[in-house]
């Protein structure tokens, strides 16, 4: 009988769990701020491409140094997709006093809490393959296919995997703060500015910094000659070094993801 009842409350939890997965998602749909995330990552590689060709300036002698110049414009997009989609993702719900009316519900506030961040999470992803996809593509126009280098999966999958911490640490802000336009500036100016400051002074005094992801963010770029060197001179990056680049990365986003949990879930609506 008690198997039973826990059976039927599992599939109450995973019914609860659906509808607000489809609510969030129609909600991001017809959001501007997807619209905009998703122009900028198709823009910036669609400038790379037709700027050269309209204006005669001329194009990188390799897909290579094509490619390592669109990559070098990844962290902002990342940053800036994570900045629009989850940084002021629960307290504008305060804000608004729409928690007033979701949290009341009869349903698990932690079902809410988990589909906002799934919901942001893949539309983010998503964003971030139209910036991958467009830079191909533009690869493919001006070098032919062949070019495309394997790598760029590679890549992607790193990318989305950092997006994913900073993802996080834009969640834990919007739990954290109060305002949402004080969640969504730090988030940017945090992640681009003050951690890697932080990394630096910290590397200046001595002590290790290794522990803070935004020092992996180099690899989304750096990957492409990782272990050989494809694409000019191969870097210093080892093997051991880039599967510690994914454990920090990852342990970093669950953290600021149960850190920011565990602030919302603790809150009066």
């Amino acid at each position: 009988m008690e198997q039973g009842s826990l059976l039927v409350e599992w599939k109450k939890d995973a019914y609860e769990l659906w509808i607000n997965l489809k609510f969030e998602f129609l909600k991001i749909r017809r959001s501007s701020k997807l619209l905009l995330a998703i122009g900028l990552a198709a823009v910036l590689p669609l400038l790379f491409y037709f700027i050269p060709l309209l204006s005669g300036g001329g194009f990188p002698d390799n897909a290579g140094d094509f490619i390592s110049q669109n990559m070098n414009f990844v962290s902002l997009i990342i940053v800036f997709t994570a900045m629009l989609l989850a940084g002021d993702i629960i307290n504008k719900e305060h804000s608004n006093k729409t928690a007033l009316i979701l949290y009341p519900l009869p349903q698990r506030r932690t079902n809410i809490l988990i589909s906002k961040y799934v919901v942001s999470l893949f539309s983010s992803w998503f964003a971030l393959f139209i910036y991958y996809l467009f830079t191909a593509v533009s690869v493919a126009l001006q070098y032919g296919f062949s070019e495309i280098p394997e790598e760029m999966i590679k890549s992607y999958l790193f990318a989305a995997l950092y997006l994913s911490a900073v993802l996080s640490v834009a969640y834990f802000l919007s739990a954290w703060l109060k305002s949402p336009g004080a969640s969504m500036t730090l988030t940017f100016f945090g992640v681009m500015i003050f951690l890697p400051i932080t990394v630096r002074l910290l590397d200046i005094i001595g002590i290790d910094s290794s522990w803070i992801f935004t020092n992996y963010s180099t690899i989304i770029t750096s990957i492409f000659r990782f272990p050989s060197g494809q694409f000019g001179v191969a870097t210093a990056i080892t093997e051991d070094e880039f599967y510690k680049a994914i454990k920090v990365v990852t342990t970093s986003a669950i953290i600021f993801f149960l850190a920011a949990f565990g602030l919302e879930l603790n809150k009066e609506a």
